[in-house]
């Protein structure tokens, strides 16, 4: 698998570890995490991930066998391909 087709179990990996810069290692420096669940538009997201952390210490986050990840690819404007990669987490924990 390259690197890209890993994303989504680094994603929920990074999620249950207590280590913000694996999870903001996962974004473009620019990058916005949008939690539509949450209506949060976030940029930092070490800190994003350290204070989500801190309200539920024993998160924990896994891919949701019940639905496939879906991967589409197109031209970008600028000449690259860009990749959409969609896919379902669960998450658990208590919040604090």
């Amino acid at each position: 698998m390259t690197c890209e087709e890993t994303l989504p179990e680094r994603w929920v990996a990074a999620w249950s570890s207590n280590d913000p810069a694996a999870f903001a290692q996962l974004f473009a420096p620019n990058g916005v995490y949008i939690d539509h669940g949450s209506q949060l538009h976030v940029t930092r997201m070490d800190n994003h991930h350290r204070v989500w952390r801190n309200a539920v210490p024993d998160f924990k986050a896994v891919l949701d066998p019940s639905t496939p990840i879906w991967w589409a690819k197109n031209d970008g404007v600028d000449g690259k391909t860009k990749t959409t990669c969609v896919f379902r987490s669960l998450m658990n924990g208590t919040f604090l």
